[in-house]
Order: structure tokens, then C-alpha cells, then sequence
């Protein structure tokens, strides 16, 4: 549950795990964020809507931070404090509570849409051999449906991407990782269906997307649990405690996500 605290929320099951996982308001800038962890290092990268993950171990040179072309960090150095920025673009937090790491992303329709959420819980497995039934995902803050209205060029990419999925083992890209078992497939299929209804809405001829509701399905074709899943359910356009590209444009300012290990 993301709840209200000062000038940020922050992730209630993510905190009883020793884990700070928070997404602040207007007011809630760098200062703010040194003034609480004064002993950690503010790690960060140039966002670009990409889908590429930085690994922030003991082999990376902290004095070229931030990171370029980056919009995810993946680490398990408790000395590190991982930070993006967002004016409606969804915030996503993972934890590993097993082998202790941690990971943060940027994720607009763009990044969704690429699923830099894969990529990044890949390179989780990959470099500290994380397992899906062990990662808590906490998604948001970003804007709501009813207020991010897309276009049916937009809709239809969505919709001719994420159909060819279907039977295909997400979390990997090679032949022989294809799922043949039927059972899993239909479940599969069931879920993907589910990503698309539940995603998109049509209502007096325009069409809204849901680019939480859409991660939230996303994570379930990947295979990770719905238990292990926290939606925050709240909106940067419609609160003005927060900043929203689409409701005020260029002159936005940003809103921080950051996450430590305690």
C-alpha cells in the first residue's frame, strides 16, 4: 500500500522489509532527499524514455554518474540511493527480498511498451540470480486513465505487439524457452486478453490508457504473483500535490522516485 508520509509516499510492504521505497510530491526535491539519507550516494541517469538498465555494483565508477540514456538502475550496495523522475510516467520499485537488491524505473507508455520492466527484472536474474517468486513490485505514481487519452494508431500498436505474445515465455526470447505446456498457455492467454480490456477504454468515441492497470498485467503474464504486486490507484494530473506533464506542459516540473536498502 503506498501511503502518505510528509512530502512523499511511501511503500508499506516494502518498508517492514527493511526497504525505502518513495514517491514524492512537488515539495519533496534533492534537498530533501539529502536532508534524509545524508550518508547515502544519489545515483541517477539520463532518462530517455529507453528501456536500458544500469547495474550499479562495486565495478561501477560513481564519479560518471548519472548514468547516460538510462531510465532503470538495478543494485545491492546499501551505501546507494537509486532515483528517477517523473511528470506522469509511472514509477516502478523492485525488491529482491531474498538476495537483498533492488531496482527503480521510469516507464511511460514508451518504456511500457518496450517493457524495460522485463529487461530490467532479466538483468536482475542475470547478475544477482534473483528468482520472479521472490521480487515485490510496487507500481506508481502516474497519471490515470481517465485523464491519458490516446489516439487508435496508438491502441492498435499496443494491441498487434502484445497479441503475438500469447505463447511465448516472456521472460525470455530464445526457442527453446517457449512454453508447450497448454495449461500455462491458456493462462497465458487469459492474462494477455485481460492486459488489453482492462488497459484500454472506449467511451464516446476516444479511446483512454491505463499504463498502470497495463504493468500490473504485464508482471502477471511474466509470471510473478498478484499478491507480490502494490498498486498505488493514485493520479499525477488529477493531484495537485504532484507535477503533470499533461496537464501543464513544458513548464512541468518533476516529480522523484527514489528507493535505498536501510
Amino acid at each position: 500500500m503506498f501511503k502518505e508520509e510528509d512530502n512523499y509516499y511511501f511503500i508499506e510492504e516494502l518498508r517492514n522489509l527493511g526497504i525505502e521505497a518513495r514517491y514524492g510530491n512537488k515539495n519533496h526535491g534533492i534537498e530533501e532527499i539529502e536532508k534524509v539519507t545524508k550518508i547515502k550516494k544519489l545515483i541517477h541517469g539520463v532518462q530517455t524514455h529507453s528501456s536500458n538498465i544500469a547495474i550499479v555494483d562495486e565495478r561501477i565508477d560513481l564519479v560518471k554518474i548519472p548514468f547516460q540514456d538510462c531510465d532503470g538502475m538495478i543494485t545491492n550496495r546499501k551505501d546507494l540511493l537509486l532515483y528517477t523522475k517523473h511528470a506522469d510516467c509511472l514509477a516502478i520499485f523492485f525488491y529482491d527480498r531474498v538476495n537483498k537488491v533492488i531496482g527503480i524505473c521510469h516507464s511511460g507508455w514508451k518504456g511500457s511498451f518496450d517493457e524495460i520492466s522485463k529487461n530490467l527484472i532479466y538483468k536482475m536474474k542475470i547478475e544477482y540470480n534473483s528468482n520472479l517468486e521472490d521480487i515485490i513490485i510496487g507500481i506508481g505514481i502516474g497519471i490515470s486513465k481517465k485523464n491519458y487519452e490516446v489516439d487508435k494508431k496508438f491502441y492498435e500498436m499496443f494491441k498487434e505487439k502484445f497479441q503475438k505474445n500469447i505463447c511465448e515465455k516472456n521472460m525470455n526470447t530464445n526457442e527453446k524457452d517457449i512454453d508447450t505446456d497448454e495449461k500455462n498457455l491458456n493462462e497465458k492467454k487469459d492474462i494477455l486478453e485481460t492486459l488489453m480490456g482492462e488497459s484500454f477504454e472506449f467511451k464516446e468515441g476516444k479511446i483512454y490508457f491505463d499504463n498502470e492497470k497495463f504493468n500490473f498485467h504485464l508482471f502477471r503474464s511474466y509470471g510473478v504473483k498478484k499478491e507480490n504486486i502494490v498498486l498505488s490507484n493514485l493520479c499525477t494530473y488529477e493531484d495537485e500535490k504532484f507535477n503533470s506533464y499533461r496537464k501543464t506542459g513544458k513548464s512541468s516540473g518533476r516529480n522523484l522516485a527514489y528507493m535505498y536498502i536501510k
